[in-house]
């Protein structure tokens, strides 16, 4: 990956992680709607982050972490290293911010005990568990479809024979359809790697491209709600999703075209990019702890008038 393809990801990550933030405050509890044109847009961003997700490990798996369990340690040590000061958060939050009594989870202290060892082994949207997230910090609902994806690409890239399908079908499995729904959108970034590598654009075509790619990324909210009643009675569990399974497959396709187009414009934004890349390479630290962060934090200062 060249470097400037590299620093724009990096403020890429930022800006999806401040938009889902964005989102999140907007609510009337937080802010009182403050930054309400932003919430169709939280969802698309973490869509960016699948397809973000699926370039850098095809990146990594290319380069550097050729076997599995460095691949495995590399991802699990990164997840937690994040992950557990998150949980340990919206534990003292959830302490600090929900009323003591057992209605505080719809099924009482169980119910809450369930949902942590959820996000725990980031688990918390297979669909044998059923139990969602802790109430004050929902974003790790993503984090399940993300470990999902890395441990069937791990089957497919490291795996031999009959053994990879076994693998990415015990995934399937144990995931559920919802999770493996989006799948294909993940592994579009995994795909757009190779392809920005083997593709070349002219500069304009590339530059209509990256264009056209991102506005109609921003746009694709608008399908939400579009839904297909022979899909939707396959399986309650698409319920929550087939309102936005068409803004999402809009939204990681126009997101797949913008990283290719980019990579074919990557020369001619370098001087900028490096610039400022000790800026923007700090700001791409800080998008897994705000992601994870912001939303018990958020509960907490409203709760305090903070």
């Amino acid at each position: 990956m060249n470097k400037a393809t590299s620093i724009y990801l990096d403020a890429v990550r930022f800006l999806a992680a401040v938009t889902v933030f964005l989102g999140h405050a907007a609510a009337r509890s937080n802010t009182d709607g403050l930054f309400w044109q932003v919430v169709p847009l939280a969802n698309t961003a973490v869509i960016v982050f699948f397809v973000l997700s699926g370039y850098v490990i095809a990146y990594v798996t290319a380069t550097r972490e050729s076997q599995a369990f460095v691949y495995a340690a590399s991802r699990f040590g990164r997840l937690y290293s994040v992950a557990l000061p998150a949980i340990f958060l919206t534990g003292i939050c959830e302490y600090l911010v929900l009323p003591p009594e057992a209605y505080a989870y719809p099924n009482g202290a169980w119910d809450a005990v369930w949902r942590y060892f959820g996000i725990s082994t980031f688990a918390s949207q297979f669909w044998f568990l059923g139990n969602g997230e802790p109430l004050l910090n929902p974003p790790f609902w993503s984090l399940s479809y993300e470990v999902a994806y890395y441990v069937a690409a791990g089957f497919l890239i490291f795996g031999k024979g009959i053994g990879r399908i076994i693998g990415v079908a015990v995934v399937a499995a144990f995931a559920g359809p919802t999770i493996m729904a989006l799948a294909p959108i993940w592994f579009l970034g995994y795909g757009a790697y190779y392809y920005s590598h083997r593709v070349r654009l002219g500069a304009l075509p590339a530059l209509t491209l990256y264009l056209v790619s991102f506005a109609v990324l921003v746009a694709s909210p608008s399908l939400d709600g579009i839904r297909f009643a022979d899909v939707k009675n396959f399986s309650a569990s698409f319920d929550h999703l087939l309102p936005r399974i068409v803004s999402d497959y809009v939204g990681g396709i126009a997101f797949t075209v913008h990283l290719v187009a980019f990579h074919a414009l990557a020369s001619k934004a370098e001087p900028i990019l490096v610039k400022y890349e000790r800026f923007l390479r700090w700001l791409g630290s800080l998008t897994f702890v705000l992601y994870l962060f912001h939303y018990p934090l958020l509960k907490l200062f409203a709760f305090y008038g903070i």
